[in-house]
């Protein structure tokens, strides 16, 4: 779909390509290593994460910031 108006990941002609893109972003992404990331990833003090799995997170003042791995 040129103008990406239609999702084809559900489209059976599509599956070959659906199943390469997510291969690569599982390759990239490494989501075995996600919480040994995270456990590296520098703190700040009284940060709240909004969810267990994210790399954002909110600094004491309010201000959102992104962790990287």
């Amino acid at each position: 779909d040129p103008g990406e108006w239609n999702s084809l990941a559900a489209d059976p002609a599509a599956r070959d390509v659906a199943a390469a893109l997510r291969a690569e972003v599982i390759a990239f992404w490494r989501p075995a290593e996600q919480l040994a990331r995270a456990a590296r990833t520098p703190k700040a003090e009284r940060e709240k994460h909004f969810y267990p799995y994210s790399n954002q997170f909110m600094l004491g003042g309010g201000a959102v910031a992104n962790a990287r791995p």
